[in-house]
């Protein structure tokens, strides 16, 4: 997954800015308009083959962050959004994912059990 590359753009893009500045900027420093970021998003998708619609990368995004192990709060403020309601709402499962979080599911608890047996009397 291309969570290193994008890390390392986030970062370069970042690099002499103040927290309260805009992370995608033009070559003024303004914010980037709805119509720039559309007229950028096609160039990426002819330059890639990429099929689909902008909004569908917050969906990718949500849902690679959790496969990822990242915790929803963070997600959901990464996203901007406000509710944990919304921010489940862009994060799909496929029936191999579930599988991988019962797995690590699995593995927690099973430390956990381990644990509990450990303390009990004490």
């Amino acid at each position: 997954m291309p969570f290193e590359l994008t890390r390392q753009i986030i970062l370069s893009r970042c690099a002499g800015k103040n927290p309260e500045d805009f992370v995608f900027t033009d070559d003024d420093g303004n914010p980037l308009t709805g119509e720039k970021l559309r007229c950028t998003w096609d160039k990426i998708k002819k330059a890639t083959g990429i099929k689909g619609v902008l909004h569908g990368t917050r969906h990718t995004f949500a849902t690679w962050m959790r496969l990822a192990g990242v915790d929803p709060d963070l997600i959901r403020f990464l996203l901007g959004q406000k509710t944990l309601d919304m921010t489940y709402h862009y994060i799909h499962f496929r029936n191999e994912d579930f599988l991988k979080l019962t797995e690590k599911s699995g593995t927690l608890l099973a430390h956990f059990d381990k644990l509990v047996d450990e303390n009990v009397g004490k």
